[in-house]
């Protein structure tokens, strides 16, 4: 197992060209993961059986990629989305004749909601989503790092480039994001092809002001990136079999007690984690000297070191517990609980 505190990198270029998609109509069903354009912005539908929810009244079933208006001058009204590119941010109007105040330094005016399209792969959230026609391409600058995590997903592709400050390749990564989706004979004949929804990756340590260009890629589709993570990993022992991983989910059932009538509200997710780790004893004071330097901020767990191993002990979070067991003078356990972000 390892841990991976987040480097504050420095985004150099974002390219992430999004097409205008069709109006939204009530009388359409969307589908998870479709978009539509309402009240002047761009949303996507978190959920498969998406009928009559109206976009800005309906935060279970859309979420928000963009906003085609650019703060102004102008007069809004309560409600009204502009976004702020210097910002990097989408706020939303808290009051009437809303003229002249400026959204990031007038809090009774504007509430910011989330970050532009672009820079959502590096907001604090996994849920949310850069998207793209196609194909998604950064470039950042960072420095110490060995760890590359690209979380939540909707791709088929992702090509890396490691680079020197003075432009010459460390390492350049081509992976294919396709997984095996036959489980069966029926499998076999009619499964549609399935994707991973987590990617990590290692690079050689020890480069200042390095650059990192990273392309994600979707043919023919929407292409979405939840977080890009990267930073110098700290090694906590050896992950024991047992591990309980799986996810919180957030939506709730709600009954009418007029009708009786029974109904699910899609909310957010999180991933959640409970395993043992094998350390040494005498590395006990260090590896909670390591944990608690990740209660600053969430932080990447890895409970499965291997690129190719189960992404699902993949969780960007923090832990709620550590217990250690001093076994013996040469090994001892940690139990940890772990707690994703949404």
């Amino acid at each position: 197992m390892r841990v991976v505190e987040p480097y504050n990198y420095t985004i150099n270029s974002v390219t992430a060209s999004l097409i205008v998609p069709a109006d939204y109509i009530a009388i359409n069903k969307y589908r998870k993961g479709q978009l539509c354009k309402y009240d002047n912005a761009i949303w996507v539908s978190t959920d498969n059986f998406n009928l009559a929810k109206i976009p800005s009244e309906s935060p279970k079933y859309w979420l928000i990629v963009e906003v085609l208006t650019e703060y102004t001058t102008a007069t809004f009204s309560v409600g009204a989305l502009v976004k702020v590119t210097g910002d990097k941010a989408i706020y939303k109007s808290l009051q009437d004749t809303n003229s002249g105040h400026t959204p990031s330094t007038s809090p009774t005016w504007w509430k910011r909601i989330g970050s532009t399209n672009l820079y959502k792969f590096n907001d604090e959230f996994i849920n949310t989503q850069t998207c793209a026609t196609e194909t998604i391409r950064t470039t950042i600058t960072v420095s110490n790092i060995d760890t590359i995590a690209i979380m939540n997903l909707d791709a088929t592709d992702i090509q890396i480039t490691y680079k020197k400050s003075t432009g010459e390749v460390i390492k350049e990564i081509n992976e294919s994001l396709a997984v095996s989706s036959v489980l069966n004979l029926y499998d076999y004949f009619h499964s549609t092809p399935e994707y991973k929804k987590d990617f990590l990756a290692y690079v050689p340590a020890g480069y200042i002001d390095a650059t990192l260009e990273i392309v994600i890629t979707k043919p023919a589709s929407t292409v979405k990136a939840g977080i890009i993570l990267c930073g110098s990993s700290k090694e906590i022992g050896a992950t024991l079999w047992g591990v309980r991983n799986g996810i919180s989910n957030y939506g709730r059932t709600e009954t009418d007690v007029d009708f009786g009538m029974t109904y699910y509200k899609k909310g957010a997710w999180a991933k959640e984690m409970d395993l043992d780790v094998k350390i040494n004893t005498d590395s006990v004071d260090i590896v909670h000297s390591r944990l608690i330097e990740t209660l600053n901020e969430p932080t990447l767990f890895i409970g499965d070191e291997r690129t190719d191993g189960i992404k699902s002990t993949l969780v960007f979070g923090y832990f709620e517990n550590l217990i250690t067991v001093l076994n013996n003078p040469s090994t001892s356990e940690c139990a940890l609980e772990i707690k994703g972000v949404i």
